[in-house]
Formats: C-alpha cells, sequence, structure tokens
C-alpha cells in the first residue's frame, strides 16, 4: 500500500511521458528550426524510460523534471549518434540506453532515500557486463548468420524481403527504369518473376503513385523516387 503523500507510480510515469514531449518538442525547434515529429515520439519515450527506475520514489515535481530533461537528452543524444555515422535509425540507444542512464542517476538525485555513488556504482556495473556479453553475442552473430539484410532488402523495406503476404510489390527508380521485386503478385499487374522489372508495365506502376498524389517524373533521380517502407 502506497504511503500517504506518496505519487502513484503510473502517475508519475505518465507526467515524465508528457514533459518528455515538451522538452523534446521545443528542443528540437530550436535547434532543427522545426518540431520533428520523430524527435517527439522519442521524447515520449524517454520520458517513460527516464522515470521508470524511480517511478515509486520521486515526488511528482521531480518526475516531470526527470522527463523534461530526459525529451532534452534523447534529442541531443539522437543528433550525435547520427553525426558519428553509427547505425541506429530510430534512436533506440538514445532512447533506451542514454536516458536509462540518466533516468538511474536521477533516483540518486530527487530521492533522499538513495545515494548519487550507489547508482553510478550500479550504471558501471550493468555496462561491465552488459557490454562484453552483448559484443560477444552479436560478434557471433556476424561470423554466423550476418547482421545486416543486403543493400537492395534496406532500399526496398524488410516486410517485403522477410514477410511475405499480398501486400504490393514497392518499385524502385534506378537510372530512370523501374524495377519490381521479384515473384510478388499485384492486382492488376500480374504475376512477377524471373527478376526485376519483369511483368509489371512502367504505366500500371505510374498509376498508382498517381493515386498516392503525383506521377513518377522521368527526370527524377533514382534517390528521389525510391519507396522506402519500414520493416
Amino acid at each position: 500500500m502506497l504511503k500517504i503523500g506518496t505519487p502513484a507510480p503510473d502517475f508519475t510515469t505518465c507526467l515524465a511521458s508528457a514533459t518528455g514531449i515538451l522538452g523534446a518538442m521545443a528542443t528540437s525547434w530550436i535547434f532543427q528550426h522545426k518540431p520533428d515529429l520523430s524527435m517527439v515520439l522519442n521524447g515520449s519515450l524517454a520520458g517513460l524510460v527516464g522515470i521508470t527506475a524511480g517511478a515509486d520514489v520521486v515526488s511528482v515535481n521531480a518526475a516531470m523534471v526527470i522527463g523534461l530533461i530526459a525529451g532534452v537528452i534523447v534529442v541531443f543524444s539522437v543528433l550525435f549518434i547520427d553525426r558519428a555515422q553509427l547505425d541506429d535509425p530510430v534512436g533506440a540507444v538514445s532512447v533506451h540506453l542514454v536516458c536509462g542512464v540518466w533516468g538511474t542517476m536521477a533516483v540518486g538525485i530527487f530521492s533522499a532515500d538513495h545515494s548519487v555513488v550507489t547508482q553510478a556504482i550500479g550504471v558501471l556495473a550493468y555496462g561491465a557486463f552488459c557490454f562484453p556479453v552483448a559484443l560477444a553475442f552479436f560478434f557471433g552473430l556476424k561470423m554466423t548468420m550476418g547482421l545486416r539484410v543486403t543493400p537492395d532488402e534496406e532500399s526496398l523495406g524488410l516486410d517485403v524481403g522477410d514477410h511475405p503476404g499480398d501486400q504490393p510489390p514497392v518499385p524502385v527508380i534506378r537510372q530512370g527504369q523501374v524495377f519490381v521485386p521479384a515473384g510478388r503478385r499485384r492486382r492488376g499487374m500480374g504475376q512477377v518473376g524471373g527478376g526485376e522489372g519483369t511483368g509489371a508495365s512502367e504505366q500500371g506502376i505510374e498509376r498508382r503513385h498517381q493515386a498516392r498524389g503525383g506521377p513518377i517524373g522521368r527526370g527524377q533521380t533514382a534517390d528521389a523516387c525510391v519507396i522506402r517502407r519500414s520493416g
């Protein structure tokens, strides 16, 4: 049972998520000159991660500050990792690692019953165990089955490469030519088989893009016409 005056963990969690949104939106607006939607969504997650360790031991005001700072931190962390050219397209490291460390340390800062030193020891202990174990695990995967998909699958999306179904093929424009992944069926376009670009007409693909808001421009570059789908 909660003590009188102790905020409920679900209440502090919601508040931290809300202020995480505000922190990320304000930070991205200031430094990117627009409120980046992906940063705002990561700000919500950052607030949730930041408050997890101390949801039942910090005050309402502290929960809002923790979430707000987490929202600010996640934006700078995402930008730093992108500029370092590390492969983290969704900001998972920034949300779960960086803001997780912040949330763990915040318990020692905002809770009178916990020590910053103790929290720091915990962070270092987790890192000392998880880093070498994860490094060995992923190195083993790299040496056996591999960690990355092919460049074509990266462009088309893993829902095309790894998840068969009745979803339509995703055309790719390369040097003015339309290519469609092999072995997929789309209503009105017939079976696509034998390799890229066979079994589907440029007119059929262009009609599809007109329905989405505009035709494929023949003068456009390949990068401008590649349709990317999240996996």
